[in-house]
């Protein structure tokens, strides 16, 4: 004769994983295991939100929280799922153009470059203005050139 007993979950070890290409995230696969008489369910939740196996989950960190559920009771543990965005923000350089080495040098007066990223969020756009001699400033191999410097 088999007794009745109150389920234990197992979660799995936590885990860390790169984004996937062209998302801001990463589908990753799971399981937990439990034991128990009879035979528990088991419950996936991020919050209140109940998901499943494998299961889209955001760039950063988040707690997935699991229930084994019988009639004996209930058993609870967590897991937690790092997505590291390992993709580049892609910049968009302005037009290659010709200057006066008289004219203004601010970047904004020959244009600003953009940039979009796989991820929400600001992207820093930083500009260097190179006095050291060179004639070029480099943006993504595109070069703005001094007139008068030839």
């Amino acid at each position: 004769m088999e007794l009745n007993s109150v389920p234990v979950v197992t979660c799995p070890a936590n885990i860390v994983v790169n984004n996937d290409p062209g998302i801001c995230g990463a589908s990753v696969a799971f399981a937990a295991t439990s034991t128990g008489v009879p035979l528990p369910g088991i419950t996936y939740k991020i919050g209140s939100a109940v998901i499943t196996s494998p299961y889209v989950f955001p760039g950063g960190s988040t707690t997935v929280d699991v229930t084994a559920v019988n009639t004996c009771g209930m058993s609870i543990c967590s897991f937690t799922v790092t997505v590291n965005d390992i993709t580049v923000p892609v910049i968009t350089c302005p037009a290659d153009v010709i200057v006066n080495q008289h004219n203004e040098k601010d970047p904004f007066a020959t244009g600003t470059a953009s940039a979009t990223d796989n991820c929400a969020g600001t992207i820093a756009i930083t500009y260097t203005d190179d006095r050291s001699g060179l004639n070029f400033m480099q943006c993504n191999r595109k070069h703005i050139k001094d007139m008068e410097s030839n």
